[in-house]
């Protein structure tokens, strides 16, 4: 567990796997956080709570390893493009990329799958 709670829309760090990894021979982390962004969490947590978590795993990750690369997890299943982006801005310097999830064709409905919000993303990403 990275220390996302999902249902409630929140993180708890001392449940998190990265303080009890050996970060030595690690070299990258992809942080899972992506609920915190979605529509359903977003009056609860949304960016703010997102940017919070990721920036402090990737401080104590650092902290750790500071060889060891961090990607930040977004998805288009529930997440518009105008939130994702927000984040990215926000972690500029904190996060070495991002893993784009672009489920439309797995699992449930995506959302914000589309060609335009994927392009937006991608040029948000790119301007890092």
């Amino acid at each position: 567990m990275v220390g996302i709670i999902p249902d409630a829309c929140s993180f708890d760090l001392s449940k998190a796997i990265h303080r009890h990894v050996d970060w030595a021979d690690i070299t990258l982390f992809n942080i899972q956080a992506q609920r915190l962004l979605s529509d359903q969490c977003n009056g609860r947590a949304g960016v703010k709570a997102y940017v919070k978590f990721v920036s402090t795993v990737a401080q104590e990750v650092h902290a750790k390893n500071p060889l060891t690369k961090i990607s930040a997890q977004l998805s288009f299943r529930y997440t518009p493009p105008s939130r994702m982006i927000d984040a990215i801005r926000q972690l500029r310097g904190t996060v070495d990329g991002f893993y784009l999830a672009y489920p439309r064709n797995v699992g449930g409905r995506c959302d914000y799958c589309s060609s335009q919000n994927l392009q937006a993303v991608l040029k948000a990403i790119r301007l890092m």
